[in-house]
This record gives structure tokens, sequence and C-alpha cells, in this order.
């Protein structure tokens, strides 16, 4: 739930009021994600660091379908 007032909104994931510019929702883990994880699409898990390769398999963020939507 948000007011498009302002920059917050609910997270039911995290069960707390989040700023709307640091966080994400992984519609493939089905889990809210902060900012600076993305999603590798080889692994098909989170891995943390935007700017890091896959800590799983080295992919790297640039590869990833998902990594335009934050």
């Amino acid at each position: 739930m948000s007011n498009q007032a302002t920059d917050f909104y609910y997270s039911f994931c995290q069960n707390e009021v989040c700023d709307s510019g640091n966080d994400w929702y992984c519609a493939v883990c089905r889990r809210c994600m902060n900012w600076r994880v993305w999603h590798c699409d080889k692994c098909n898990r989170c891995t943390f660091g935007s700017s890091l390769p896959c800590e799983r398999c080295g992919d790297s963020n640039s590869d990833s379908k998902l990594s335009d939507s934050f």
C-alpha cells in the first residue's frame, strides 16, 4: 500500500514502511529485495551486489533480464 504523495509504502514482505527508491520486488523469487540485490538468470536466485558478479556462478548483472527493473 502506498500514498502517491510520498515516496514511502508499506511492505507486506518486510512488515514495515519502506522507501520506494531503495527496494524492489523480485517476481521470480517472490520476495522484497534491497536495491543492491539483483536476480541472476543463470542461478535463478537473487544475489547481493548490483555492480558485482553473482556470488554463486560469476554471471554479471548486465546479463540479467531483470537488471533493467531497478
